[in-house]
């Protein structure tokens, strides 16, 4: 056990599996912090309040807001480092030691990440080593509590969708870098993801929800202006990935037009300044 590092679970609608790995995490953390997002509560998780922290929100407190609690509380309890976990991951706790003894050999390191694998990803991690990289997924990042009470924490703003990348932005404005891990290799998967042929060439596509099309695109665009003085080769990489997914969406998925709707939608609100969770 890692005595100095908290880990929170943001959760909503948990499966089985899920729930037994914030079980586990007990065995390697001092603290355990649950978030849970769901409109009912975990009946599992409820019943060991004595022995882990369980919050529940279930009108849906966003990633952010989940982030910032978790944070505040951890430094309120003399935590170091938090590690950050969505339910979309599976974090190898036999080798928190390493992102750990990782984040102490670099002094200007606010987060040292796990390498998020999928089956279906093109890329590979290398075998060893540590990189540098700009930004990193919410999932199994180990933060240092001292380099997020030096900054202005996760932007609620945002709620879902880019609240990872933007904080990493906002750290590499602090004075703080964000690194990879090549050997902490943590099982990830993104929306309902599919190998795919368009037009003769293999592609992927995630089949996200509908809802997650409105926050993509009024959260990136939200991120463009905040950060519109600053890291502007990314935001360009972040605009054409996206435009690159819509396209495919398009192409092969269902519910183009509902999607299509939420995408103008969530256009919309950036416009008028709308932010935070999506109205009805």
């Amino acid at each position: 056990m890692v005595n100095d590092t908290a880990v929170v679970f943001i959760l909503y609608y948990p499966e089985e599996e899920q729930v037994e790995q914030t079980i586990i995490a007990m065995e390697y953390f001092p603290i355990v912090i649950i978030v849970d997002n769901s409109p009912t509560s975990c009946k599992r998780l409820e019943e060991k309040r004595a022995v882990l922290t369980y919050l529940h929100f279930p009108e849906n407190a966003g990633i952010a807001k989940a982030l910032n609690i978790a944070a505040d509380y951890s430094l309120k309890m003399n935590m170091k480092f938090l590690l950050t976990m969505d339910q979309d991951s599976f974090f190898p706790f036999e080798k928190l030691h390493l992102l750990r003894q990782a984040i102490d050999d670099l002094p200007d390191a606010g987060i040292v990440a796990a390498w998020p694998w999928h089956e279906l990803r093109i890329v590979k991690p290398k075998s060893a080593g540590i990189d540098e990289v700009l930004i990193s997924i919410t999932s199994g990042n180990l933060l240092r509590l001292e380099a997020w009470l030096n900054t202005s924490g996760f932007d609620k703003n945002i709620f879902i969708d880019y609240v990872d990348i933007d904080f990493c932005m906002v750290l590499r404005q602090a004075g703080y870098k964000t690194y990879l891990h090549n050997e902490v290799i943590m099982s990830h998967s993104e929306g309902n993801i599919q190998r795919v042929k368009i037009f003769g060439k293999t592609a992927h596509v995630f089949n996200h929800m509908p809802i997650r099309w409105y926050y993509r695109t009024r959260n990136l665009f939200y991120l463009a202006k905040k950060h519109k003085h600053s890291f502007r080769k990314q935001i360009a990489l972040e605009k054409r990935y996206l435009a690159k997914e819509v396209l495919k969406m398009m192409i092969v998925e269902k519910a183009v037009i509902e999607k299509g709707r939420y995408i103008l939608k969530g256009l919309l609100d950036f416009i008028i300044g709308r932010f935070g969770k999506i109205r009805s």
